[in-house]
């Protein structure tokens, strides 16, 4: 499946947010039968995340993209 940030969320944004401890945990949890991790669009609809200003969101992500960097 395929997640596209809506025109107010910068789609880097969107990708530290399921890389975040909180979503994979979630997606964990959702395992199924055969072990597989599966989650349904209505799940991801409900995940809540703190979400602030453009300026706000557009600095957080430069700061965790640099922090991904480094490692």
């Amino acid at each position: 499946a395929r997640l596209r940030a809506a025109t107010k969320l910068d789609q880097r944004f969107l990708s530290t947010i399921i890389h975040s401890h909180r979503f994979v945990e979630m997606v964990k949890s959702a395992k199924t039968e055969t072990a597989v991790p599966h989650i349904s669009p209505n799940d991801i609809r409900e995940f809540v995340f703190w979400a602030s200003d453009k300026h706000e969101l557009f600095a957080l992500t430069q700061r965790v993209l640099l922090l991904l960097k480094k490692g």
